[in-house]
C-alpha cells in the first residue's frame, strides 16, 4: 500500500498537540511498563458479547477499540454524555466540580476540546485534549505511518503503539522533551466518517500527584467515543 503524504492537517496537528503540553502535567509511575499486550473486557448480557479492547499504558489500562465500561471508563456506552459535540463524539469528565470543560484554553491551542483539572502545579493542568483533522485515507496503519514521519525531526519518538483495524482505532505513545519537560503523550486515534480523532493526554516522568487525578485523568480519556 501506498503510504499517504504528510499533509498540512498533519503538521498542524504535530505542533498543536505539543504545545499542549504547557497545559499538561499529569502523573508520575514506572514507565519502564510502557504499553502491553491488549486486553479484553465482555460486557453485555449473556449470550451477546460486546468487546472492549484495552492496552496497559502509563495512565492505566487505556481503551483501543469499543465502548467504555464502569471498569475502563466509570461510565458505560449507555451513561448519557457530559458534552456531546457537533463533529461528531461524546465524552464525559467527573462532575465534582473538579474538572471543566476549558474553551480559552481550547481556543488558545487551536483544539477541538480541552478537559482540564481545577488547579495548577506551576504552569501546568492535568487535562485531556481533543483535535480533529481530515483524513484522506480510512487506513489507521497508514494515517500512523504518515503522521509518525515528522516526529522524529521535531525531537519526538514513537516508543510503543497499537492498532486495531477492523475499528479504525489506535492508541500510541509519543516520548520527548516538551519545553523542558521530558514527557509521554499518551494517544487515542480513532478514523471515522473521513476525519482522523486524536485525543491526547501528557504525563511528565518525573511528577507526584494524588492518585485519585490519574484515575480520573485516565476514565475521561477512555470516555471518548465516536457517534
Amino acid at each position: 500500500m501506498t503510504q499517504s503524504k504528510l499533509s498540512p492537517a498533519h503538521l498542524k496537528w504535530i505542533v498543536i498537540a505539543f504545545l499542549g503540553v504547557t497545559f499538561m502535567v499529569i502523573f508520575k509511575d514506572d514507565l519502564s511498563k510502557k504499553i502491553k499486550e491488549p486486553g479484553e473486557v465482555n460486557i453485555g448480557p449473556k449470550g451477546i458479547s460486546i468487546t472492549t479492547k484495552t492496552i496497559s499504558t502509563p495512565l492505566g489500562q487505556t481503551i483501543i477499540s469499543g465502548p467504555p465500561t464502569i471498569e475502563t471508563a466509570g461510565i458505560t456506552k449507555d451513561t448519557p454524555p457530559n458534552y456531546q459535540s457537533p463533529r461528531g463524539y461524546l465524552i464525559n469528565w467527573p462532575q465534582d466540580g473538579s474538572w471543566q470543560s476549558r474553551p480559552d484554553m481550547a481556543q488558545m491551542l487551536n483544539l477541538d476540546m480541552v478537559i482540564a483539572y481545577n488547579r495548577s502545579w506551576g504552569e501546568y493542568v492535568p487535562n485531556v485534549n481533543v483535535t480533529i483533522e481530515p483524513s484522506t485515507t480510512s487506513y489507521i496503519r497508514q494515517w500512523l505511518e504518515s503522521s509518525n514521519q515528522m516526529l522524529p525531526l521535531m525531537g519526538f519518538n514513537v516508543i510503543s503503539e497499537k492498532i486495531d483495524i477492523p475499528s479504525k482505532s489506535a492508541v500510541r505513545i509519543v516520548h520527548g522533551n516538551f519545553f523542558g519537560l521530558e514527557a509521554d503523550a499518551i494517544q487515542r486515534v480513532i478514523l471515522n466518517q473521513g476525519r482522523a480523532y486524536i485525543v491526547t493526554a501528557t504525563r511528565p516522568r518525573n511528577f507526584n500527584a494524588d492518585p485519585k487525578l490519574w484515575q480520573d485523568l485516565n476514565n475521561i480519556l477512555n470516555s471518548f467515543r465516536v457517534n
